[in-house]
């Protein structure tokens, strides 16, 4: 059976790639393609519809995955945050290791919104395509024990039906990115411990359609909402002291997994320089051991953005 998800970068918006060389392990998807067939009712029509036409379509939903290092989480924080910088740490020494930062694209007037291409193959009968893909809402969450959790909600146009990979597959087959590789936890450079963590991107794209199609034509940028949670152990009023006077935090959660090259291991490393706590109240019940969720929103920092993420692995770019 050819259960599969490929995807590539294109060169162009919705121009398809030609290259889907990037090949993932997903938990489930939902992409679910909408041809905005409009239903009109006229006048000589009496009680019933006489007629439909076709009007914008789209293709939308979600990708749920267990994150690796290596293949998948770059290109799904590349489409979510539309800004990448490369470097080598050690080109010479170690030249199989590299650093990724991402961080949130404010503009798209010199270069465009980075988009993929994304191939699902349907068991044994046919593949479905869709063009234009792009991450209009992110989510990163971990619960102590568990493995780190994504959830890239896609806003794409147009799906057509292809016929299924014949291989040869290139799956990672690295482990899953996993809480227990927390090696770096810190609330204002004080080490905390979470016991839950989340941060969603949300991009609110506006639907990009143009005069000359019926699909979405480019990406434009909106508002960009970044919010979070973390959850840890009431044994100390900092926290709740930071949210009753509304003071700013900085957060940084660091995940380190085996090694690349020498002293180099793969890394992925998510900092939020200026938060304010939205909900941060401490509650009883029963004889429950006390916790303190807080709730954060991020702010834009003056010199280093508003989140900033970073993941170093062996792949030389995205």
């Amino acid at each position: 059976m050819a259960n599969y998800l490929r995807m590539g970068k294109e060169q162009s918006y919705g121009v398809p790639a030609t290259n889907l060389d990037t090949h993932v392990r997903i938990l489930s998807e939902s992409l679910k393609f909408q041809p905005g067939v409009e239903y009109l009712r006229t006048v000589e029509g009496g009680r019933f519809i006489t007629q439909a036409d076709l009007s914008k379509a789209k293709t939308t939903g979600s990708i749920e995955l267990y994150p690796v290092y290596d293949k998948g989480l770059g290109e799904f924080l590349y489409a979510a945050l539309g800004e990448v910088s490369t470097i080598q740490p050690d080109p010479n020494g170690n030249p199989t290791v590299y650093k990724h930062v991402f961080t949130p694209k404010s503009s798209v007037s010199s270069t465009p919104w980075p988009s993929y291409t994304i191939e699902v193959g349907l068991g044994d009968v046919a593949a479905k395509r869709v063009t234009g893909c792009v991450v209009n809402r992110l989510i990163l969450e971990g619960e102590a024990g568990d493995h780190l959790g994504v959830t890239a909600e896609i806003l794409g146009g147009e799906e057509s039906k292809v016929q299924l990979f014949s291989g040869p597959f290139d799956f990672s087959q690295q482990g899953y990115i996993h809480t227990a590789q927390v090696v770096e936890q810190k609330i204002n450079n004080s080490p905390v411990k979470f016991e839950h963590f989340s941060l969603e991107l949300n991009n609110n794209f506006p639907e990009g359609y143009k005069f000359g199609s019926r699909f979405p034509q480019e990406i434009d940028v909106a508002p960009m909402d970044v919010k979070g949670s973390a959850t840890i152990k009431f044994d100390s009023s900092t926290q709740l002291d930071k949210f009753l006077a509304s003071e700013e935090c900085s957060i940084k959660l660091k995940f380190q997994g085996g090694v690349i090259s020498g002293s180099y291991r793969y890394e992925l490393e998510i900092y939020l320089p200026r938060v304010i706590y939205d909900e941060g109240d401490v509650n009883l019940k029963g004889q429950d051991r006390l916790t303190q969720t807080l709730t954060f929103t991020a702010l834009k920092h003056s010199t280093e953005g508003v989140v900033k993420i970073t993941l170093q692995n062996n792949q030389s770019g995205y």
